[in-house]
């Protein structure tokens, strides 16, 4: 069986690929040479102005938070722009409006408004935008309202600096020396805009389960998960459905896919119990080992998709989405 609706889908990565489109036809205006005006009005309905609110103390100051922030955003957004390009930016923001205050060209003010931005703050603001920029809705169409989330581990080689190797130390493959330091990133992101909502990092040996652990806290009730392969085990199901978030992930190689088990809801579609492991994880506490149930009813559902070599491609998907008429097999598969 081969589905249609994979038009819709990217082959130049299986994840990634299908965010870089869409937040690449958002970014185009916002990456043009404009004022801070026009960044304002864009950023207007996208963020809460009590989070860039000027303390009273900062009421006389012309580098205020909001304005500070905003150039900030502007050097983002362009890459290689200076902190001087960033001041003539607020002089011409200044302009405008009458009367004008004299601003000096020197970039000191700027960057010690820049250091008054804190990391929490800058935190904040990042989840804000990344919540309410919305774009354009799924390519089909998904029952209710709910926040599909795409998780996803990575590596990244980080500069090679003292401080670095020893807070994540090179691979034990490498000799010494002759690597970089390695971070371990997994990151949670929204399916609809692409954008990143939140992520965490370790060393190389931290694994990515004991990451995206520590994003759970980070999920809310309603929440469909996607995810590889990597992330289909019972531990996380079982927390994330026990907190009414569902899950969607490729089935683990070495979970067992006989599809002559389990209860039939179609030629490629089963219900299937799976029993709580025997021994508890070392990255999950007594109380949360508890708390999840002895069985998980989950659901395989199984399709082909056509290769570059004219062949075709079995896939099995585990998920909690378990009603066959509100979640049929096309759009797990779409998902």
């Amino acid at each position: 069986m081969y589905l249609p609706i994979y038009r819709y889908m990217f082959t130049t990565a299986p994840l990634f690929g299908r965010f870089h489109s869409p937040l690449a036809r958002a970014a185009r205006p916002l990456r043009q040479p404009r004022p801070l005006h026009h960044l304002e009005s864009l950023c207007a309905d996208w963020i809460d102005p009590r989070l860039l609110d000027t303390p009273e103390e900062q009421r006389e100051r012309i580098y205020t938070p909001k304005l500070t922030f905003l150039a900030f955003l502007d050097q983002a957004l362009h890459p290689g722009s200076s902190c001087r390009d960033a001041v003539r930016q607020i002089q011409a923001y200044y302009q405008s409006l009458r009367p004008s205050p004299r601003i000096d060209s020197d970039t000191s003010a700027y960057c010690q408004a820049r250091l008054r931005l804190q990391l929490p703050q800058l935190v904040l603001l990042r989840r804000h935008l990344a919540e309410h920029s919305g774009l354009d809705p799924l390519p089909f169409f998904v029952p209710g309202d709910h926040c599909f989330k795409v998780v996803d581990g990575t590596c990244l080689n980080l500069p090679d600096t003292q401080a670095n190797r020893l807070a994540y130390p090179q691979s034990e493959d490498q000799k010494p020396g002759c690597g970089f330091p390695l971070l371990r990133l997994v990151g949670v992101f929204s399916l609809r805009t692409g954008a990143l909502l939140e992520r965490q990092s370790g060393p190389y040996k931290a694994s990515e389960q004991a990451l995206y652990q520590q994003l759970w806290p980070a999920f809310k009730p309603g929440d469909i998960i996607l995810s590889d392969r990597n992330f289909c085990s019972w531990v996380p199901v079982a927390f994330l459905k026990v907190n009414d978030i569902d899950s969607l992930s490729r089935l683990h190689a070495s979970r067992n896919a006989d599809f002559r088990q389990g209860k039939h809801l179609g030629p490629n579609d089963r219900l299937v119990t799976l029993a709580k492991p025997q021994k508890r994880p070392a990255n999950l506490s007594e109380a949360q080992w508890e708390q999840l149930p002895a069985t998980l009813t989950v659901r395989l559902v199984r399709f082909r998709v056509p290769t570059q070599n004219g062949r075709s491609k079995k896939i099995i998907l585990m998920t909690t989405l378990l009603d066959p008429v509100l979640w049929p097999t096309e759009l797990l598969a779409a998902l």
